[in-house]
C-alpha cells in the first residue's frame, strides 16, 4: 500500500484532483464527486484534509463504508514535514476546532434539511393547492345558492 504524508495529501484539493483522509487512509474521490449524495461541495470542502470526523458525524451506512474502500489509494505516514506542522499550527491559532466542526456540521445539516424539505415541499404545495381549490368551489357553491 502506498504511503503519503499529510503534506502530499494537502496538494490534492481541487475539483480535478480530490484526495481526503479518513481514519489514516488516503482516498482519491475525484471520480466520485458527481455521485456523492451530499453533493460535490461537501467533498471539495474537505479536499486535501482529514475528513474522519465529518465522515463519522454523518453516520454513513455500511454500504457507503464499503464503497469508500474502492477509492482507497494508500495510507498516511506518521511523519509530518516542518512546513505542514507550521501550517497546521497557524490554522489552529486562527480557527478553533469547534468553529471548524460547527461549519462542517452546518453545511451538512443544511444539505440534509434541503433534501428532507424537497419531498415535504411538494406535499405542502399539493395540500395548499387542494385548500385553494376547495375554497373556490365552496365560495361559488354558496354564491349561487
Amino acid at each position: 500500500m502506498n504511503k503519503y504524508t499529510i503534506e502530499e495529501v494537502a496538494l490534492h484539493k481541487n475539483a480535478e484532483d480530490v484526495w481526503i483522509i479518513i481514519h489514516g487512509s488516503v482516498y482519491n474521490v475525484t471520480s466520485f464527486l458527481p455521485e456523492h449524495p451530499g453533493g460535490e461541495e461537501v467533498l471539495l470542502g474537505l479536499a486535501g484534509q482529514d475528513a474522519t470526523e465529518c465522515f463519522e458525524n454523518i453516520g454513513h451506512t455500511n454500504e457507503a463504508k464499503q464503497l469508500r474502500e474502492t477509492f482507497k489509494i494508500g495510507e498516511v505516514t506518521n511523519q509530518e514535514s516542518a512546513t505542514q506542522s507550521q501550517i497546521t499550527s497557524e490554522i489552529r491559532s486562527e480557527t478553533t476546532g469547534a468553529d471548524a466542526i460547527t461549519a462542517d456540521k452546518e453545511s451538512t445539516v443544511n444539505y440534509q434539511d434541503n433534501r428532507q424539505t424537497e419531498g415535504k415541499f411538494s406535499l405542502m404545495m399539493f395540500a395548499y393547492l387542494g385548500v385553494v381549490v376547495y375554497a373556490i368551489i365552496f365560495y361559488y357553491y354558496y354564491q349561487n345558492m
